[in-house]
């Protein structure tokens, strides 16, 4: 990996982070502009907790529209309940406009919103899924998240892995070799994170129990290289935890409480 580089004090990245995290493009009148006024970019403080409209009943019988991230769906999803979501769940057309409308740009969320379900249980809202617990990568202007040290399962360790029990690589941004937005071509060690990321969630039974494995699991195989045009690597720019965005980093020395 390449030397490290200036590191921006916490309370500038902070600022830079919570920039980003409503900077999409959306119309005016969506809930992330409006959280954004007033200064709610968690939908912590949505009051009040209200019965989702419409019903998930509706929306499967094909009686209600589908909310999209211009007419609520961060609300509505806030308020649906463990049980609606569970039923939404069990169409895979549904499913995929859930995750669809849980993202807000090229990011990786940490909160996969593959695992909605879970994210559900532990009282996870959609601006915490989509704005804050993120990581924007596969733009010109982004730094490379990379993936270091991940285990090669025993029964994959062959062709060009061959022998290979640990692998490095940046996080894919799903082109071929030709087309990738990174100087160096991905390997699969992103799709291995990712395997290793859906067993912390699976294995944790509160978003606090995940958040503190993630941090020790982030300081043992993250690190964000800053990018420069043509798409080579500057310099390790965060490593560890610090890797992590701010909102999901927690100091060592306490352990695991947020």
């Amino acid at each position: 990996m390449p030397k490290k580089v200036t590191l921006p004090s916490k309370k500038a990245r902070r600022k830079e982070e919570l920039k980003k995290c409503t900077n999409v493009k959306i119309k005016k009148k969506s809930n992330a502009k409006i959280y954004e006024k007033e200064g709610d970019k968690t939908g912590q403080n949505q009051k009040p907790k209200k019965k989702a409209n419409p019903s998930a009943k509706d929306i499967i019988k094909g009686k209600a529209k589908f909310p999209t991230k211009e007419t609520g769906f961060d609300e509505w999803f806030n308020d649906l309940t463990v049980e609606e979501i569970n039923r939404l769940a069990k169409y895979k057309k549904l499913r995929k406009k859930i995750k669809d409308n849980l993202r807000a740009g090229n990011n990786h969320e940490w909160f996969k919103v593959s695992q909605f379900k879970k994210a559900k249980e532990w009282g996870v809202t959609s601006q915490e899924i989509k704005y804050l617990a993120v990581t924007p990568i596969n733009r010109d202007e982004d730094d490379d998240l990379w993936f270091v040290d991940i285990e090669v399962p025993k029964n994959k360790q062959k062709g060009k892995l061959k022998g290979k029990e640990s692998i490095d690589g940046r996080h894919t941004d799903g082109k071929k070799k030709g087309e990738s937005t990174h100087g160096v071509y991905e390997g699969p060690a992103a799709y291995y994170a990712h395997k290793e990321l859906d067993r912390l969630i699976e294995e944790s039974n509160s978003k606090e129990e995940y958040i503190v494995k993630l941090n020790e699991w982030a300081d043992k195989h993250l690190v964000i290289t800053e990018k420069e045009s043509g798409g080579k690597d500057k310099g390790v720019k965060y490593k560890g935890r610090e890797a992590l965005p701010s909102y999901l980093q927690l100091p060592k020395k306490e352990g695991g409480k947020k």
